[in-house]
């Protein structure tokens, strides 16, 4: 029997962050055209993926928010109809 992982907020998004930067220095280095300061960009990716990071947790805590919300109307549904 496989145990499910379940990660705290805070884990994934530190998860989300270091796969963004991971993918954003990526990108930087195989791109041609900017060959001569692939590197000089740390400063600028690590923004870019606190940004995207951001993005991803406000959408995320919206979402937990709003199921909450859902379970709780389902359930005075629920209860209504008896």
């Amino acid at each position: 029997m496989k145990k499910k992982i379940r990660l705290q907020s805070w884990m994934l998004y530190a998860f989300v962050f270091i796969l963004l930067l991971g993918i954003r220095v990526v990108l930087g280095r195989l791109d041609p055209r900017d060959d001569a300061d692939a590197e000089g960009n740390l400063l600028v990716n690590v923004v870019c993926a606190a940004l995207m990071t951001a993005g991803f947790a406000a959408g995320h805590r919206y979402m937990l928010r709003n199921r909450k919300s859902k379970e709780e109307i389902e359930r005075r549904l629920k209860d209504i109809d008896l």
